[in-house]
């Protein structure tokens, strides 16, 4: 992620120019068992897990053999969807700049302005009447602005 700090539009134009991405191949990990497999390159190394799997609940209750010696019919079988974007048409993009009042304002999409002034203002270490959160128009999003994203940068 590269964010750009500056006192004028045109600073922060060039200063955005100027950034270089540098990139690195990483090992490609395309389904469940590949990322589940023993020696797959961890997502969140951080955690000190040895998987990828963040949480596994077992439920044991009753007696699914017997439940199932008693069904007309039993169905055991793999069944897998790929993943669906959350297709809004805006992209992910924000200003962020301290306005005439000296409130921190951040001009972006996303779908729950309170929430982002909330968590934003927590960062930041502000009450949370110092952050201004504005909502350009907008489309709809179907819960993939739900997140912090651009706001929290």
């Amino acid at each position: 992620m590269a964010v750009v700090i500056a006192e004028t539009r045109t600073a922060a134009t060039a200063g955005a120019a100027a950034i270089e991405v540098e990139w690195e191949d990483l090992p490609l990990v395309d389904t469940i068992d590949a990322a589940l497999a023993p020696g797959a390159p961890l997502v969140h190394p951080e955690n000190r897990l040895d998987t990828n799997a963040y949480y596994h609940l077992r439920i044991r209750k009753g007696d699914p053999d017997f439940g199932f010696a008693l069904a007309y019919a039993v169905v055991d079988e793999v069944y897998e969807v790929p993943h669906q974007e959350h297709a809004y048409l805006q992209p992910e993009a924000g200003t962020a700049y301290i306005d005439e009042e000296g409130r921190v304002t951040i001009e972006i999409g996303g779908q729950w302005t309170s929430e982002d002034r909330e968590q934003v203002a927590h960062v930041l270490g502000l009450p949370e009447d110092r952050v201004r959160i504005i909502y350009k128009a907008i489309g709809g999003a179907f819960g993939g602005k739900e997140d912090m994203s651009i706001q929290i940068a």
